[in-house]
């Protein structure tokens, strides 16, 4: 919360203001039930979120996102795509 409080007043000041909010793995320690008002105050002030997160958060978190992406790492070699939640059976 303090940090949104931060930024929208640096993004006030400027009317053409990107109001751009980079988060890494910032709700590592938060539950799904604090995460979610986080993410419907960063939509409701019109933020646009870059938000690195683990797999774990993603079900709380990938609601509130227009885009998402999987990133992963095995040794020396990466790789993103397109998140694609799979149906329950």
């Amino acid at each position: 919360m303090a940090i949104c409080a931060s930024l929208l007043q640096i993004y006030e000041k400027s009317e053409n203001s990107i109001r751009l909010v980079l988060l890494d793995e910032a709700f590592s320690k938060m539950t799904s039930d604090r995460i979610r008002p986080m993410m419907e105050l960063f939509r409701r002030l019109q933020l646009q979120v870059l938000l690195i997160s683990t797999v774990e958060k993603s079900t709380a978190i990938q609601p509130y996102c227009d885009i998402t992406y999987s990133i992963v790492r095995h040794g020396d070699t990466n790789a993103i795509a397109p998140f694609i939640r799979l149906a329950a059976e």
